[in-house]
């Protein structure tokens, strides 16, 4: 099947500005040498635990711009190549501890925190700790009332 060859191959995929609201566990099926993940300003809500199993290969994933509460946490630390994360404006809530220890490479991580009114009784938190030392130093969020908190962090 010529396909085949030609998705093996493929680099970037730049799939932002549509409608799509789901990724199921074949939609990327065989991008083994995918670099560039591109899937902001959608409609997504549900990512499959398999969709991303192939990706290993992934430097930059941009999901912003979604409605996203969660994602395959266990994907994205197998994504050891990856150096630009992009989860801002989804409705993400929690991050596990752990997820960034093993991404050596990533430099940039831009998150929107959602949080809730009164007092920010449930705040997002991400600890540091799950953060490699040497890449990204400081990851605190500001703790709004009725706002959004949105942290982008350079090396």
């Amino acid at each position: 099947f010529p396909y085949t060859t030609l998705f093996r191959s493929l680099r970037s995929l730049h799939m932002d500005n549509n409608r799509l609201t789901e990724l199921g566990p074949d939609d990327l099926r065989g991008l083994v040498n995918l670099q560039h993940l591109i899937l902001n300003n959608n409609q997504l809500m549900l990512i499959s635990l398999g969709a991303f199993n192939d990706l290993l290969a992934l430097e930059e994933l941009d999901l912003s711009y979604n409605n996203l509460e969660s994602i395959p946490w266990e994907a994205i630390q197998r994504m050891i190549s990856l150096h630009t994360l992009s989860l801002d404006h989804n409705m993400i809530e929690y991050i596990p501890e752990g997820t960034f220890s093993l991404l050596q490479k990533l430099n940039r991580l831009v998150i929107l925190i959602r949080q809730q009114q009164q007092g920010c009784a449930g705040c997002v938190r991400v600890y540091r700790r799950q953060l490699p030392r040497n890449i990204l130093q400081v990851m605190s969020f500001a703790r709004r009332s009725s706002r959004q908190g949105r942290q982008e962090i350079n090396r």
